[in-house]
Order: C-alpha cells, then sequence, then structure tokens
C-alpha cells in the first residue's frame, strides 16, 4: 500500500481531556516525507496524526502520543 495522503497533524498543550491545541494543519504523508518538525510558541504535551478521528481508524487510541521534556 503507497502512502499519499493529507492528513491533519496537531499539537496541544496541557492534558488529555482538557488539551488546548497549538498547531492544526494537514500535511502531505508519503513514504519520502512523513517527518515534521513543527515550532510552537507553547511547551507542548501531546502530538499526533488525526487528531480529531476524522478518518477511519480500526484503533483510534494510538493516534495521539505523549511529548516528553528531552
Amino acid at each position: 500500500m503507497l502512502l499519499a495522503d493529507y492528513i491533519e497533524i496537531g499539537v496541544f498543550s496541557g492534558k488529555k481531556d482538557e488539551a488546548r491545541l497549538l498547531y492544526l494543519k494537514k500535511e502531505k504523508l508519503t513514504e519520502e516525507h512523513k517527518t515534521f518538525v513543527i515550532t510552537v510558541d507553547q511547551r507542548p504535551t501531546l502530538a499526533g496524526i488525526d487528531p480529531y478521528n476524522k478518518l477511519i481508524d480500526r484503533n483510534a487510541d494510538d493516534n495521539m502520543i505523549d511529548i516528553t521534556n528531552q
């Protein structure tokens, strides 16, 4: 299966149930372009692909990840 589609990428701050949107944009994901660097003006805590589950997905719980300080 070849990946080549526009999918929303979101970055959030705060707790998962109360997260505030910092960034949301449709980006074209392909096999060659699947890593993104996003700069926001506040410390993010969550990020993900299709964060509002608009696309059909067998496991919608794996779209978001916690961001840890490194």
